[in-house]
């Protein structure tokens, strides 16, 4: 057994901070006073100014502040850890052509200096240990965010790196070696003719279907999802040279037509004419390459590989061996809440009920970048709805006994405006990172307090807040509408005499505020154009070729299957590939015709695309699709039988 450290936390943010993880900071504070905080940055990617910012704001905080450059390397004396360390340089250079945060925060908190100053945990995981001892005994030297996929009597794991704890270095180590090789081998410089999805992809593949699970978990496994373009962009590439290649070919319609004129053409069909929805497809395309160019290589995909022998265990082998590595195992999970976490032998539908609650911050993509500006836009308009009311006279003439009315100093009520504001900002991202991980959360009290001190003054701003869990479409939380205000005068740096009131000021829901919101009349008939297209282009072909080509009812249904199954390819990943042949094979074999089947198999696959943004509007778009396909079908049969009638009466001539 092992003892596990609960008071030591450690943060890394690679660049500005900004306010969202500003307010982050304040909170975990705030909720967790006497824990061991610990912040890992690089000046070098900072200005003067940024820098003087996060120091202070750590001195504020009692945060300890660790520099890359100055701290972190010169403790680093392994062959594996020198080898990270040139891959996090190359990860930071030219942020914008191809460097990358998130890939190099994945790299930094695998160096011993780091993980051995204790719980590593992404910025938006949110903590409150409070109740937990300092130490609780573990049975596994390594922990980290671990859960599985339950298939019939076996077990797949799900791993993500946003959580993870090395609680014996020296026991552990073989594996963080492990990880830390495959991280290296996914980032480094290959040859022509290699690339790192190759090699991971073929490590994922050797792995052997374990001799006690069944051989249809393993062919359930599939392969890794990551978009099929990506070996060749990276074929004689580092990682960081992929990026920057993956950013060239889609920095607009010309670059991708000239790098994929077919993939170009349909999408430009898919966006029905449009520039504007047609750039905004390929920014999604961009998107998704690049978030599988970090899983991959140095985030949880690599974690994965490194770690497991086999893509599925036995149950009771998974329980007794791989569980106590998790979080989820010792309950930890209730302390470390985040919207990335697989409980342990989920269900299907229990992975459905994640993506459709949870999305990740994604800071290091522009995508993430904008929703982040408009969520910090969101929470300064909800703070300054609080100043008028603090000049409420009535909260003022409250502090008389400490401080006589005309006696009272100008710069109390000035900082209890400020503090009052950044209260209700860090209780508005406190609302939303709840929001974010409503599905693993059980119902909490949180006494939420600002202080400062001014002249001879402690004011203090409180809030009672109470979370409660979400059902499966729709949250059900409880935010305050009363915060109490305090004035303290203090003798001798203690509070002599407390003047409190209470003040009503309505919380509302910050995600009820967002101006911007997608388009659900475009994303409705986007979905019904592809949907159509791709029911109705396979089935013409197949009747195109029996018309003109006279070929046999089988060589036609071959013919429509290939232009089936490029069709789909064209629209993302090999897992969009399989998912649909999967589904259009489960269809043909409750009875549906081939066509019937086609259509099921691309409703499933579209179903599998949008799953992680799952709400209502998403599944209005699945049953907008299905509606379009079956058009698309009765259209094409429809030409098709008068192409077929004006043969037969020898008005169309072929040959």
């Amino acid at each position: 057994m092992y003892d596990f450290i609960t008071n030591k936390h450690v943060k890394i943010w690679i660049g500005p901070l900004k306010l969202q993880n500003e307010l982050r900071l304040r909170n975990l504070r705030t909720i967790n006073p006497d824990c061991e905080l610990y912040l890992i940055y690089d000046r070098r990617l900072l200005s003067t100014s940024e820098d003087w910012f996060i120091q202070n704001l750590c001195k504020d905080l009692n945060i300890m502040l660790f520099d890359v450059l100055a701290d972190i390397v010169p403790q680093c004396v392994a062959t594996e850890e020198l080898n990270l360390i040139d891959d996090y340089n190359e990860a930071i250079q030219s942020i914008e052509q191809g460097g990358n945060p998130a890939a190099a925060s994945d790299i930094l908190r695998w160096l011993s200096p780091i993980y051995k100053l204790g719980i590593y945990s992404d910025m938006d995981v949110f903590i409150d240990v409070n109740s937990l001892p300092k130490s609780i005994k573990v049975s596994k030297p390594l922990l980290f965010n671990l859960g599985s996929l339950k298939i019939f009597d076996t077990d797949s794991p799900a791993i993500n790196n946003d959580i993870l704890a090395v609680v014996n270095s020296s026991h552990a180590l073989p594996q963080i070696q492990k990880i830390q090789e495959t991280i290296h081998n996914g980032c480094r410089l290959y040859r022509m003719g290699e690339d790192p999805f190759s090699y991971l992809q073929e490590l994922y593949s050797s792995l052997p279907y374990h001799p006690d699970t069944s051989i249809l978990t393993y062919f359930l496994s599939g392969s890794l999802p990551f978009h099929s373009e990506l070996p060749s962009l990276a074929e004689g590439k580092s990682i960081g040279q992929t990026r920057a290649e993956i950013i060239r070919i889609t920095n607009n319609s010309a670059s991708f037509h000239e790098y994929s004129p077919w993939k170009s053409l349909f999408y430009k069909i898919l966006s029905l004419g449009s520039d504007s929805s047609l750039n905004k497809i390929i920014k999604t395309y961009r998107m998704v390459l690049l978030k599988d160019s970090v899983i991959y290589t140095s985030g949880p995909g690599a974690t994965y590989v490194a770690l497991n022998e086999y893509p599925h265990y036995p149950g009771d082998y998974y329980r007794k061996e791989k569980v106590p590595h998790s979080f989820e195992h010792y309950g930890l999970d209730k302390h470390f809440l985040t919207g990335n976490r697989v409980p342990l032998h989920s269900s299907y539908i229990d992975l459905i009920k994640l993506y459709s609650a949870h999305h990740n911050d994604l800071s290091w993509l522009q995508e993430g970048r904008n929703r982040i500006d408009e969520h910090e836009a969101i929470i300064s308009k909800i703070s300054t709805r609080i100043t008028a009311s603090l000049s409420n006279t009535n909260l003022i003439s409250n502090c008389e006994p400490c401080f006589p009315a005309k006696a009272i100093p100008p710069q109390i009520t000035t900082e209890l405006g400020k503090l009052a504001q950044l209260h209700m900002k860090q209780l508005a991202e406190l609302q939303h990172q709840f929001r974010m991980n409503t599905a693993c959360i059980e119902e909490r009290n949180i006494t939420f307090a600002s202080c400062s001190k001014v002249s001879d003054a402690l004011i203090c701003v409180q809030t009672q807040v109470n979370f409660q869990s979400s059902s499966f479409f729709s949250t059900s939380q409880t935010f305050p509408r009363d915060l109490e205000y305090s004035c303290s005068s203090l003798s001798n740096g203690e509070p002599s005499l407390v003047c409190s009131t209470h003040f009503s000021q309505e919380l509302c829901d910050i995600d009820s505020v967002s101006d911007s919101s997608p388009n659900l009349v475009s994303t409705l008939t986007t979905a019904a154009t592809y949907s159509a297209l791709a029911a109705a282009i396979p089935e013409a072909v197949g009747d195109a070729l029996k018309l003109i080509c006279h070929i046999s009812e089988h060589q036609a249904n071959y013919a429509t299957q290939a232009t089936f199954l490029i069709f789909i390819a064209l629209t993302g990943s090999w897992l969009f590939l399989v998912v649909g042949m999967v589904g259009q094979s489960v269809g043909e074999r409750v009875g549906l015709s081939k066509s019937s089947a086609r259509l099921f198999g691309n409703t499933v696959a579209h179903s599998v695309n949008i799953a992680q943004n799952l709400a209502p509007s998403s599944l209005l778009t699945i049953g907008v699709g299905l509606a379009a396909g079956k058009f698309g079908l009765w259209a094409e049969k429809k030409i098709a039988k008068q192409f077929e009638g004006l043969q037969t009466k020898g008005t169309l001539s072929i040959n």
